[in-house]
Formats: C-alpha cells, sequence, structure tokens
C-alpha cells in the first residue's frame, strides 16, 4: 500500500492568503492532510505576483497552494456561510490569517467555530497578534524584517541596511504555525481537548531574531550588546577562488587543527588555536580566510585539499548568473520534482483553483512570544 502520509485522515479547512499561512497548510498537505482552500470570489493576491503558465497560476501562488482542493466562497453571503459551517463541522484543524474583527464579524471567530465542532483545533495567523496598539494593522514581510531588525544586521554586514533576498519572515512564520497546529493536535489526540492557537508574524521573527542576538544584552546587568558578532563579521562572506567561489567555516578546534595542517597558511598562529580565542577575533579570522591567495586557487583545488574531514561548498557567483543555482553533492542526491497545481479531482468544486471560475530594538514591553495556546471549554 502507498504510503498516505502521516497526516493521512486529518481535514483542514484553510481560510489563509499570501504566503504565510498557504506556505503552513501547504506542507501538511505535503503531508497527507486533505487541506481545502477557500478563496473569496476575487481569488488570493498571490495569484498575481509573479509569471504562471495562465493569469491567475502564479508560480509563487501554486507552489504554496499545491496539493489542496479548492473552494469559492462569498462569505458575505449566507449561502457561502452555511456552507463553510458545513465544512467545519466534519474538520480538524481551521487555520486563517484575517484580522481578529474581521473574522469575528463574518461569523468564525474561534468562539463560533467551537460551537459547531468542539474538538476543533483552530489556528490565528496574524501580523502582530489580536492584543495590543498594532492587532489591526497589516503586516508584509517587509516590514515585519525591518521591525525585527534584520536591516540592521544586514547593515552591519554589508555597510549597507538592506532586506535578506528570501521572504523569511512570511516563511518562519508559517513554520511556526505548523509547528504549532501539530502540537494541538498532538495534545487532542491525548486528551480530545481542541485547542485555539494563535501565531504573530512579527513576536515568531522577533523571537527568531534574538535566538542569537539577545547575547550578552539578555543578562543583568548586561555583559554586551544585543549582537552575535560572527553572523555580521564584514568579512564573512563566501571566498573567490579562480573560477568562482567557495562557502567555508572552519569552526571548531579539530577542523582548525586539520585546516592549518592541510593547508599551511602564512599566517597560522597560536593566537587562533582555541575556538574561543578565534570568537574573540571573529572578522579577523574570516579575512586571513579569504586572503588574495586563495583567489589563486580553482573552487576545485580548496574542495579537494579539503580531506580533513572540512567540506567547503561552491557558491554561485551572483554576477555570472542569471538565476538561483543550488547544488551540492548532497542536494543532487534526492529526487526533486517539479510542484504540482491544486488537484483537479471531481471532489474539488472548481479543480485548479482560478478567480473566473469561482537597531535591534523591540517594541513590546516583554519577550516576544510565538505561539500562543488555548484549551478549549467545549
Amino acid at each position: 500500500m502507498k504510503n498516505a502520509g502521516p497526516l493521512s485522515g486529518v481535514r483542514v479547512i484553510d481560510l489563509t492568503a499570501m504566503v504565510m499561512g498557504p506556505y503552513s497548510t501547504q506542507i501538511m498537505a505535503d503531508m497527507g492532510a486533505d487541506v481545502i482552500k477557500i478563496e473569496a470570489p476575487e481569488g488570493d493576491n498571490t495569484r498575481n505576483i509573479s509569471v504562471g503558465p495562465e493569469p491567475g497560476m502564479s508560480g509563487v501562488f501554486v507552489n504554496v497552494n499545491r496539493g489542496k482542493r479548492s473552494v469559492v466562497l462569498d462569505l458575505r453571503s449566507e449561502a457561502g456561510k452555511s456552507a463553510l459551517r458545513e465544512l467545519v463541522r466534519h474538520a480538524d484543524v481551521f487555520i486563517h490569517s484575517m484580522r481578529a474583527r474581521a473574522i469575528a464579524r463574518l461569523g468564525f471567530s474561534y468562539a463560533d467555530v467551537l460551537a459547531i465542532n468542539p474538538s476543533i483545533v483552530y489556528t490565528n495567523c496574524y501580523g502582530y497578534g489580536r492584543r495590543g496598539p498594532d492587532a489591526d494593522l497589516t503586516a508584509y514581510d517587509d516590514t515585519i524584517q525591518a521591525e525585527c531588525g534584520l536591516p540592521v544586521v544586514q547593515q552591519m554586514l554589508t555597510g549597507e541596511a538592506n532586506y535578506v533576498g528570501t521572504i523569511i519572515a512570511d516563511k518562519v512564520a508559517g513554520m511556526t504555525a505548523l509547528y504549532a497546529t501539530m502540537m494541538a493536535l498532538f495534545h487532542r489526540e491525548r486528551t480530545g481537548e481542541g485547542q485555539e492557537v494563535e501565531v504573530s508574524m512579527f513576536e515568531t521573527m522577533a523571537s527568531f531574531m534574538l535566538v542569537e542576538h539577545a547575547n550578552g544584552a539578555m543578562f543583568d546587568p548586561p555583559l554586551g550588546p544585543a549582537v552575535y558578532p560572527r553572523v555580521v563579521a564584514p568579512n564573512r562572506r563566501p571566498y573567490r577562488t579562480r573560477d568562482g567561489y567557495i562557502s567555508a567555516l572552519v569552526y571548531n578546534d579539530k577542523q582548525w587543527s586539520a585546516f592549518i595542517e592541510s593547508v599551511r597558511p602564512a599566517w597560522a598562529s597560536d593566537s587562533f588555536a582555541t575556538l574561543a580565542q578565534r570568537a574573540r577575533q571573529i572578522d579577523t579570522v574570516y579575512a586571513l580566510l579569504g586572503k588574495p591567495s586563495g583567489s589563486e586557487r580553482r573552487g576545485n583545488g580548496w574542495t579537494c585539499s579539503a580531506r580533513w574531514k572540512y567540506r567547503p561548498r561552491r557558491c554561485a557567483h551572483p554576477m555570472s548568473c542569471s538565476t538561483i543555482r543550488i547544488w551540492t553533492p548532497s542536494a543532487s542526491s534526492r529526487r526533486w520534482r517539479r510542484p504540482t497545481a491544486p488537484c483537479a479531482s471531481p471532489a474539488c468544486r472548481h479543480g485548479s483553483p482560478k478567480p473566473r471560475d469561482m537597531s535591534l530594538a523591540l517594541r513590546r514591553d516583554s519577550a516576544p512570544t510565538p505561539v500562543r495556546c488555548w484549551r478549549s471549554s467545549g
């Protein structure tokens, strides 16, 4: 029998849009859940943000909504609300990305859904949570990156404030919503109790950034600034070789000793012998590793000389490459598959969904809490 996935038999009602929520439910679908995506007649805005094989089927939309079934419902109408209530009745998970007041106005707050299905796991995907002065503000990846200090650490690293070149806030928050929902399902499996889950994109990313960047500032009295020096060292970058770039991090003492023995750089010194010594002067270490002599060797030469149990990875030169390339021996050993559009099963009301068819200073007084859960009272 073909493996149906660990979430086979779990039905998810997906009222999310854009990327954070759909990315979370896409992974649920990949793991075998029956995800039913609910769209308004005008469709998810993500349909139109990039190229696709036809209008309304952008690459981003198709990627984060693959494997889902689709239903077009106008939740401003009583017919649409009635249809959604019927879907909720037989669901395990209800997940949305509307603001708290908006979902309540439609009649699908947690209390409303709980009254229909007492064992439901109900996940709120918010920008800023439903409490506090920013509760009703719209959140996007760029604004969350800025508020959580990513441009600041990029400025420390490169000399200029920039966003990270991926929608990291959307994806990290989406994965957080995923694991929080799975924990609530696990709780229900053991106790029979449903739960309400709240995931705030801002608090998720603040917590994410502070994993390493809280550093010395989290002690009382502070032992240093709120920054992890290694990752913002200006010389932390891929190293140029004759035929491109390689990425290398000689981290622990065993790797360092093997590197020095194999490469025998002229600058080798006992002052870099231990991890603690290197950590105190990490930018200098990065600069020495990238000395011009490295550019005289081919990337393959560096890789072949790395028999010292250390494995640099070749990095595509951003100026000579027209697209992002991901290649390592590990990646090439995997079987990659092209993502497919949402299913065209007869059970799917419209098949592939188409609209025409259907500084690091935080602004919070308390530590960020990316996930909150409440037991149901039903």
